[in-house]
């Protein structure tokens, strides 16, 4: 079911519809481009992870293929040899499971993880960018879908924001936890001063978002931002007035901004 089909709107429960309308939306209308580039950056990580998966997927199916067939008898499993191995068991065909030893890191304990941040895990802390694409997916599901604040239609994003279904009002202390380390987060950064210069120091040219030094996620949330853009079909001002400017910048460092941003896109689409 897609929350952008008017035939199908969710049921939302009154505690959750309450907690989007008096804190959650406020917080997003207020603080929008830190979360939107906050999704954007949870995107890239997430769609990594999901590569990983089922890179490991695929060598995992193509060891298990060339092991045998486990029967009854062979439990207990045969002794482990003496080289570092993991334990492979499944089924590679229908109606067929085999078993043996193989790599270790082919190991169903080894499984990569592909992390979903809704419902809210009880065993691990949420990173900001996942507490904030959670709480816009959040919102989004809530809403009219016309009232969605991102503008992505990730299918990825579709899932996430489906899986706000599963929270009951048991997560509601959760929820609000989320939201406000995050607005704390992001109200201490327009609070914070920059330090003052060190005088026995030589001066250093600060490292500009579009150097080389950039990790991989803020390189794929810069081809992201154009990537949005040029679905914009608008001209770069009057995206900007649509959209609001970057977080932290007025609008000519905006500008300055996307034209980094349209760089890293041309790389990433080189020879595409």
């Amino acid at each position: 079911m897609s929350s952008r089909d008017p035939d199908l709107t969710p049921v939302v429960p009154r505690w959750l519809s309450q907690f989007v309308r008096e804190k959650l939306r406020p917080a997003l209308v207020q603080h929008y481009r830190v979360a939107h580039e906050a999704l954007a950056r949870w995107l890239v990580h997430h769609a990594q992870q999901i590569r990983e998966r089922n890179s490991w997927e695929a060598a995992r199916q193509a060891c298990l293929e060339q092991l045998p067939i486990l029967t009854e008898v062979d439990d207990p499993r045969p002794p482990r040899p003496d080289r570092d191995v993991g334990w492979l068991e499944g089924c590679p065909q229908r109606g067929v499971h085999v078993g043996g030893w193989g790599p270790p890191e082919l190991a169903s304990d080894r499984e990569p993880p592909v992390d979903n941040p809704l419902p809210p895990p009880s065993n691990r802390d949420l990173t900001s960018e996942e507490c904030w694409a959670a709480l816009t997916a959040v919102h989004d599901f809530t809403r009219d879908r016309r009232e969605r604040v991102s503008p992505t239609d990730d299918i990825a994003y579709e899932v996430l924001t489906q899986s706000a279904a599963e929270l009951t009002e048991s997560h509601l202390p959760e929820l609000s936890e989320m939201l406000n380390a995050v607005v704390s987060e992001a109200e201490s950064r327009v609070r914070t001063p920059s330090p003052a210069p060190d005088a026995s120091r030589p001066a250093r040219k600060p490292r500009s978002r579009g150097n080389p030094g950039l990790d991989e996620w803020e390189k794929q949330a810069m081809v992201k931002a154009y990537s949005d853009y040029k679905a914009s079909e608008l001209k770069r001002k009057e995206y900007l007035r649509e959209r609001g400017f970057f977080s932290g910048m007025d609008e000519a460092e905006s500008l300055a901004y996307l034209e980094r941003c349209r760089k890293h896109w041309e790389k990433a689409n080189r020879g595409k």
